[in-house]
């Protein structure tokens, strides 16, 4: 959770606030045969069940601020069940304090 300066919350607030609708800064990203100019909007607004694993990690447990992070996971209360199996969901019930 603190590798990088805590990159994996700074992961979890750049794609939660793209998602709520705001704008984010992307560099445009490619080799040899493709470059992605902009960023995808395909799947944008949907959340998936994750956000409180890390929600609680760094803001329950730490005291820490996720604001984006924070609101996705207010939202989502409580979360279902996982997507195509990429993560365990239910984080509410196995990640609150």
């Amino acid at each position: 959770y603190g590798a990088a300066d805590s990159r994996l919350l700074s992961g979890f607030e750049y794609t939660a606030s793209y998602n709520l609708g705001n704008t984010v800064a992307y560099t445009p990203w490619g080799g040899c045969k493709v470059t992605y100019n902009t960023i995808s909007s395909t799947y944008r607004g949907e959340f998936r069940p994750i956000y409180e694993m890390v929600y609680n990690h760094y803001v329950k447990r730490l005291g820490g601020w996720a604001g984006y992070t924070s609101q996705v996971a207010a939202n989502l209360r409580p979360e279902g069940a996982a997507f195509q199996c990429d993560h365990p969901g239910f984080g509410t019930l196995l990640y609150t304090r």
